[in-house]
């Protein structure tokens, strides 16, 4: 929040920590829980067992409850604050009406792939992806799959991902440049390989069915059995092309 507010110098969180009110804030959550809290030499209130802790490290931060989050937006700005209502109120809204959380997360990533200058049938051809892949992974796991330490879901996937696109989830990461972390493989996908990867799931969906598959061995073979008649189909021009 606080490098989403451009780093103001003045509004730390530990600026925010300082304030009375603040302090006040804290004091009270220890009174109703009990909870033993972290002080600095000066007896400031810094941290609280899952409620609000700090994290040292080029990676650190201070993190804290949705309630502590929206209090301290307030520090950093009223439109930063007027945000972080709304995005409270909107999420008890959702809570009540899941239609309404599914339609605003739809529109939230529409928006996003827009500017990314994706087309509108890429779109809805990804957004179809998305529902097709919770639907192919609520079969595998109907028909025993597990993820334990050997992966099963991941297994089926890259199952599907070597034959459809050549390579498996990583390797084709790489080899398309996705270097971040976040980054999604089917965000950097066309069209046809959407479509294809759907398919593959579709197909192995119904076989497992039929068949009566069950564990992650023969679900990860009825899933690469699956990709490889969608890439006879589609005369290998789903593969990614190496660099």
């Amino acid at each position: 929040m606080w490098k989403a507010e451009g780093s103001p110098a003045t509004k730390r969180t530990i600026d925010w920590l300082r304030l009375g009110a603040t302090q006040d804030l804290l004091k009270n959550y220890i009174s109703k829980s009990g909870a033993t809290p972290l002080l600095d030499v000066d007896g400031l209130i810094v941290g609280i067992p899952c409620v609000l802790e700090r994290k040292p490290g080029r990676y650190g931060g201070t993190y804290a409850t949705p309630q502590l989050a929206t209090d301290y937006a307030q520090v950093l700005s009223v439109d930063f604050h007027e945000w972080a209502l709304n995005a409270l109120v909107e999420r008890i809204e959702e809570e009540s009406n899941p239609e309404l959380a599914y339609n605003r997360g739809r529109e939230r990533a529409v928006k996003g792939w827009k500017r990314q200058g994706r087309s509108d049938d890429w779109i809805q051809d990804r957004v179809n992806g998305i529902e097709n892949y919770k639907q192919h992974t609520s079969v595998l796991h109907a028909h025993g799959v597990k993820a334990g330490k050997t992966n099963g879901f991941a297994s089926c996937a890259d199952a599907i991902n070597e034959n459809v696109l050549g390579f498996r989830s990583k390797k084709a990461k790489v080899v398309l440049g996705l270097t971040k972390k976040s980054a999604r493989l089917r965000d950097s996908l066309s069209r046809l390989q959407l479509t294809a990867l759907s398919f593959a799931e579709a197909m192995a969906d119904d076989d497992i069915a039929a068949r009566s598959l069950h564990g992650n061995i023969a679900c990860r073979d009825a899933c690469s059995k699956a990709a490889e008649r969608v890439v006879v189909a589609a005369k290998g021009a789903t593969r990614i092309k190496s660099a």
